[in-house]
């Protein structure tokens, strides 16, 4: 099997559009590339761009990417203002990996928007303004696991009726493993409408990273994440920091020198000026 034939498999089922193979020192159990069918001892690398629809400049980052031939996956935020113009976008390029990050929060301080679904269905969503919660800790407390659902499948209803069909769904700001039931909801609709979600498989070195960065998962948690069926990311990080491009490109480079092999997801939020 070639590369390309490999990697329009791994897409079609995993939402996969730019996978690097890195030889590595080492073969560890088996991983999510592995059961793909790529080999143990390869480092499969998904370029994941975050937040379009969140206005112009992130939506035309993407499209220069891909139009100058940068394939990478994206997820899109329906709720933003400016994701009627990614989804005219596209329809276009139906090439284009495209997801849906389903969203519960406005974080912005001085731009924001609404739920999707109607007032009186998402009550506990919203702040007083009727735009939703700006933080993650006001979601969990106050969001009713039924009117979060209502807002998710509108969110999803209105991705399909512009004409966008999500390759996979993600979570803005991890808000839907804040809590158990918004974690069983989240893996409940990936699995019913058969579009894979964002999951990480949790190994016990996985569990014991997100121990160690303050994160601890309750075992109904892990369980739900473990007995999840479709595909998942072996490892999840995000593009460095940097005070120049040369320092981020570097710091960038070294984090793939140190995964492990496997498939990982690498998060970044592009935007022109």
């Amino acid at each position: 099997m070639t590369n390309a034939t490999r990697f329009r498999s791994i897409a079609t089922i995993f939402s996969a559009c730019l996978c690097v193979f890195i030889t590595t020192d080492g073969v560890s159990a088996e991983t999510w590339a592995e059961r793909l069918g790529f080999d143990a001892d390869k480092k499969v690398i998904i370029i994941h761009a975050q937040e379009m629809g969140l206005c112009f400049e992130t939506n035309d980052a993407v499209r220069q990417l891909f139009e100058q031939g940068s394939t990478c996956s994206s997820s899109a935020m329906a709720p933003c203002p400016w994701f009627a113009d990614f989804a005219d976008w596209s329809r276009a390029h139906k090439d284009a990996d495209v997801g849906l990050a389903l969203t519960l929060n406005s974080q912005n301080s001085h731009y924001r928007w609404r739920p999707i679904g109607r007032d009186e269905q998402v009550r506990s969503l919203v702040d007083q303004k009727g735009l939703l919660w700006p933080t993650l800790m006001q979601t969990t407390v106050n969001a009713d696991v039924a009117e979060v659902e209502v807002e998710l499948r509108a969110q999803i209803l209105r991705a399909q009726l512009d004409g966008v069909q999500p390759t996979h769904f993600t979570t803005q700001l991890g808000a839907l493993y804040t809590r158990l039931d918004l974690t069983r909801l989240y893996l409940g609709l990936a699995q019913e409408y058969w579009i894979p979600a964002v999951v990480v498989e949790l190994t016990p070195e996985q569990i014991e990273r997100f121990r160690e960065m303050g994160v601890p998962l309750p075992e109904d948690l892990a369980v739900a994440i473990q007995e999840y069926p479709l595909p998942k990311l072996d490892d999840l990080q995000f593009v460095p920091s940097g005070a120049t491009y040369d320092e981020k490109k570097q710091r960038l480079l070294e984090l793939i020198d140190g995964l492990s092999s496997g498939i990982t997801s690498v998060e970044f939020y592009p935007a022109v000026d």
